[in-house]
């Protein structure tokens, strides 16, 4: 009766409960950690610069190019933050994915072991 409920547990809602905590969650929580929606939301923004006010003449050129530097700067600094955001969820798909497809092995692994020890494997 246990084995039976467990069988019936790991192959239902375990397996429904793997893809979302492993997969789903995951990839949310890389995209939380970096920001991504307001990265992408701010990627021609400023990076960290304080508004000086309006300028005339000379003063108005400087003031364009230094906000035209500063969001380059952030342009750079976003576009950098979001491939490493991008290989992040890349490598937490490749790992979900690689242990959803295990899940419904795993229960095996006991009577292989038992049968590699019987065959003197390992020994």
């Amino acid at each position: 009766m246990t084995v039976q409920l467990l069988f019936r547990w790991w192959y239902g809602p375990g397996f429904r409960w793997v893809f979302q905590g492993l997969l789903l969650d995951k990839l949310h929580y890389v995209s939380e950690v970096f920001s991504v929606k307001d990265m992408v939301t701010t990627l021609f923004a400023p990076f960290r610069q304080t508004y000086v006010g309006k300028q005339q003449g000379v003063g108005a050129l400087q003031a364009f190019a230094d906000r035209t530097v500063s969001r380059a700067i952030g342009f750079v600094v976003r576009s950098l933050l979001l491939i490493v955001a991008a290989v992040a969820a890349t490598l937490v798909l490749l790992v979900g994915l690689i242990l959803v497809a295990a899940w419904p092995f795993i229960p095996l692994l006991p009577l292989v072991a038992i049968i590699l020890g019987a065959l003197g494997v390992g020994a």
